[in-house]
């Protein structure tokens, strides 16, 4: 299972189950018997871990948008960055996860010939980029006169 969801599958399908068997029924578990899992099929499997990713991304947008006011100053917004991060990580982490379950993403770096190669384009593109920046702000300043 994928990050948290086995743990909170063992919490439900396991642990409460012997619980309340143990509470109503008083037959004693086995510490062997309440560490195992009984296996789900590949699709229950998925969608469990679909159901919990998305019951939890919905609590944390919802919680977001009641108790939260929305941002006045762009320190707010540069604090909204974090949890932005965080959040589309483990959105990347359960899609790679869950589409392509045996993968793995890597991030690598250029290397010296390729960073040499790219730098003078990649210093281009930017200095088109401020320019041209540069021209929409100085159009916009002079139709507002």
């Amino acid at each position: 299972m994928l990050g948290g969801s086995g743990i909170l599958y063992q919490f439900i399908f396991v642990n409460l189950v012997n619980a309340f068997r143990a509470l109503f029924s008083g037959d004693s578990i086995s510490a062997a018997n309440s560490n195992t899992v009984a296996p789900l099929s590949t699709q229950g499997d998925f969608l469990f871990t679909l159901l919990t990713f998305g019951g939890l991304t919905t609590v944390g947008y919802l919680v977001g948008h009641r108790a939260g006011r929305p941002p006045t100053a762009a320190s707010h917004r540069l604090a909204g960055v974090i949890p932005g991060i965080v959040n589309g990580a483990a959105v990347v982490f359960y899609t790679t996860r869950s589409i392509i379950p045996n993968a793995d993403v890597s991030v690598q770096g250029p290397n010296a010939a390729t960073a040499s190669n790219y730098l003078p384009v990649i210093f281009g593109i930017a200095l088109l980029a401020v320019v041209g920046i540069l021209v929409v702000l100085s159009t916009k300043s002079k139709a507002k006169k």
